[in-house]
């Protein structure tokens, strides 16, 4: 054997492992019930199809939420093009994305939520609906700091401000996050899981 086939012999990269399926997880009966199951609802990108017919069904897919009086509310606030909105309370963004595309063209939407879990999900969702930062812009803060927001901002007020104040369904149906009765999980029941303590912390020293 020659030196040069020698030589080529040697450097040729290793041949790549071969790819090992990985079958998903069996669940006990016909549909899944766990949230941690609902692989096709929790992937609203990959199964579009059966999110739309759990939809149709008239139920909320799993990690979703559905705004609720979306008309009246645009016909409440009446939304024009070019004016400035305030979303209080994000959420999944079902009410900032109907508020946004009436206020285009040249309209704003700030929005606030103190989620930091579900607030970049929502942005990502509303830019992904072609919603770029000169028409909404997002902060992780309650509704009570909006003053701060506008002021960071550069804007002395707005048109219109809606706050669709409580939980959602993102933390209802996640156990981890503390809020469910429906499976067990720890009891945190914050909002901002990175502030404050868990409210099992919190009983183990409150008197009654």
């Amino acid at each position: 054997m020659s030196e040069d086939s020698k030589s080529l012999e040697t450097s040729a990269p290793p041949a790549a492992p071969a790819k090992v399926w990985k079958r998903r997880p069996r669940y006990s009966g016909r549909n899944p019930r766990k949230f941690y199951e609902k692989y096709k609802e929790l992937n609203p990108e990959r199964y579009g199809g059966d999110v739309e017919k759990i939809l149709a069904s008239g139920k909320t897919p799993a990690g979703m939420h559905r705004s609720i009086m979306v008309d009246e509310i645009l016909t409440v606030l009446a939304p024009q093009p070019g004016e400035i909105a305030v979303d209080g309370t994000l959420g999944y963004g079902g009410h900032a994305r109907a508020i946004l595309e009436r206020l285009q063209p040249g309209g704003r939407l700030i929005g606030l939520d103190v989620d930091p879990l579900e607030l970049p999900r929502t942005e990502e969702r509303l830019r992904a609906a072609g919603f770029g930062p000169d028409a909404f812009t997002a902060h992780r803060s309650n509704f009570a700091g909006l003053p701060q927001v506008l002021a960071k901002e550069g804007l002395a007020g707005a048109d219109m401000i809606l706050a669709d104040l409580g939980v959602s369904s993102m933390q209802l149906d996640n156990p981890a996050r503390g809020f469910t009765y429906k499976e067990s999980g720890p009891l945190d029941m914050r909002m901002n899981p990175s502030r404050g303590e868990p409210a099992s912390k919190f009983l183990e020293h409150v008197s009654e």
